[in-house]
């Protein structure tokens, strides 16, 4: 059996809750695109991102460095710690897993958005850059989009 290359995997949300039993909550998940009610010095409060990015346990990861752009600039960016790669490598493995998965939470705080633009998330290894998908951010006159639900509505009535 081939195992998938590695790869990243982006979710785009507004807030992310740690629930008592180990849960986590999305909330206010985006599906690749956010419309911005357009303002003087318009300014997303909170953005998080989570990140997931995944190996086989045979080509295991020396390195994560990860990197948030808006458009072509660096919002942010983070080494996943070393010892927290190192320590992947160690575990006895869970029974039929075979990837070492590698996630965290990045929170964008009072974001700037000053036109339209792009998020998106790389991740560089010891070996390659992984591209994760974009959240296209849209400045509009009006953040409610009737149209899209009108259309549900015509969808679900015929």
């Amino acid at each position: 059996m081939n195992l998938c290359p590695r790869f990243i995997h982006t979710l785009y949300c507004d807030d992310v809750r740690q629930e008592v039993n180990g849960k986590m909550t999305f909330v206010g998940a985006y599906q690749g695109e956010l419309n911005v009610q357009r303002a003087e010095n318009t300014v997303l409060p909170k953005l998080c991102i989570v990140v997931n990015v995944q190996t086989p346990k045979a080509q295991p990861f020396d390195s994560i460095f990860i990197r948030v752009l808006k458009d072509e600039d660096v919002i942010e960016e983070t080494y996943l710690p070393q010892e927290i790669i190192e320590a992947a490598k160690t575990v006895t493995p869970i029974v039929g897993r075979k990837y070492h998965t590698y996630g965290l939470i990045i929170e964008l705080i009072n974001l700037p958005i000053e036109k339209d633009c792009m998020i998106r998330v790389r991740a560089r290894s010891e070996s390659e850059e992984l591209a994760s998908a974009a959240l296209q951010i849209n400045l509009v006159d009006n953040a409610s989009r009737p149209e899209m639900f009108q259309s549900v509505r015509e969808l679900a009535t015929n």
